[in-house]
């Protein structure tokens, strides 16, 4: 009986986990549509090395919809607010995992690996941000996502040599490959 307990337990834990990684997802992702404005998503493919060539294509431009009565200080500060609070979440329901004196030491272990990795996101997140702004003195919001890596940047700032010196910054970080990493011009 005791198992059962301690697995429903840790079942509830894992799924409120992935309730807060979806939410973070949801409200921090490109794609997210409302009733007007647009935001340009470049997929950037070319590699960091590739030539500044202007003939050169960097990769598609998508569209995406934001609120155009927002400025884009309230843009990136929204973005930074839903953000921490997912994080937070997901950051209480790991340690609540390894603080319970009934989970499982194989709970505890995956708890405590979850955790370690969403330290390390947010220490991306945090750095390339970081990097962005000292390098190009640009405002951005950069969302690690497992092994993906999206930028979000100002309007009218980025051209392409911004675009490959985000692109580098970002796969030195992380060590994903280029074409995991997507780059964003907020619109609006």
């Amino acid at each position: 009986m005791i198992i059962k307990k301690r697995q429903l337990v840790l079942a509830t834990l894992v799924l409120a986990l992935s309730a807060a990684v979806f939410i973070n997802w949801y409200y921090t992702r490109p794609e997210i549509e409302q009733a007007s404005g647009t935001a340009a998503v470049t997929d950037v493919s070319a590699s960091p090395t590739d030539s500044l060539d202007t003939d050169g294509n960097l990769g598609e431009a998508h569209y995406v919809n934001t609120d155009t009565t927002e400025s884009k200080e309230e843009y990136f500060a929204n973005v930074e607010i839903r953000r921490s609070k997912a994080h937070d979440e997901a950051l209480e329901t790991l340690e609540k995992i390894i603080k319970d004196s009934n989970s499982s030491k194989s709970a505890v272990e995956e708890a405590s690996s979850q955790l370690n990795k969403l330290s390390a996101s947010i220490k991306l997140e945090s750095d390339i941000e970081a990097l962005i702004a000292a390098k190009l003195g640009l405002d951005s919001v950069v969302i690690v996502n497992g092994e993906k890596c999206e930028v979000v940047v100002e309007n009218g700032k980025l051209d392409s040599t911004g675009v490959l010196q985000i692109k580098e910054l970002s796969t030195k970080q992380t060590n994903f490959p280029a074409e995991n990493i997507t780059i964003i011009e907020l619109n609006g």
